[in-house]
């Protein structure tokens, strides 16, 4: 009696043993099988950064071209515009009408076209320097220098707009005063 007792303790024993080492394994297999989601979903999730960096650079580079000739059709826009307004206000003041309002807002003009091109060359800088920003490695760093990039852009295209308003509000009335003058001096038609 005592052997069939000591064979089913043994058993028991055996029994309850196995029952926490199984638990034991499956809770290794759980963390395993966590861990293996785990590292999908940051390949996933880093495979959706890349993607997303990777059009953000692409559409970087395009405003970069874009910019890169529509600034320089403007710049010489605006020197070739200020060149001959120059040469017709020296001239119109040479026939001997009154170009000083003109040429004090010809001034302002050159002014306002300098400021405009310390504002592209912040942008361009800042565009430059955010596509060298590994935006996958330093993602905090990228997204601070687009912002600035954005404010950059945002302050280009407001200063742009001051010399647009400027050139319609003043630089027209100017050339319209003149143009009264001519015709109130010489009504035959003839200017300067």
């Amino acid at each position: 009696m005592k052997k069939p007792l000591l064979v089913i303790s043994v058993l028991s024993i055996m029994v309850l043993a196995a029952v926490p080492m199984r638990a034991g394994a499956q809770d290794r297999n759980e963390e395993a099988l966590q861990s293996r989601v785990k590292l999908e979903f940051n390949d996933a999730r880093r495979s959706l950064i890349e993607n997303r960096c990777q059009a953000v650079k692409n559409r970087l580079n395009a405003i970069q071209n874009t910019t890169l000739s529509l600034n320089g059709r403007r710049h010489n826009l605006i020197n070739g515009m200020l060149d001959k307004l120059n040469t017709f206000a020296e001239r119109a003041e040479a026939a001997g009408y009154d170009t000083t309002e003109l040429k004090s807002d010809l001034q302002e003009l050159s002014r306002l076209a300098a400021e405009s091109s310390t504002e592209w060359s912040a942008f361009r800088t800042g565009l430059d320097e955010t596509l060298q920003i590994d935006c996958v490695a330093d993602a905090r760093a990228f997204h601070d220098a687009l912002e600035a990039v954005k404010a950059a852009h945002d302050g280009l295209k407001s200063q742009m707009k001051t010399v647009k308003d400027f050139f319609i509000s003043d630089i027209k009335a100017d050339l319209a005063d003149i143009r009264q003058q001519i015709s109130d001096l010489n009504p035959s038609g003839e200017g300067a």
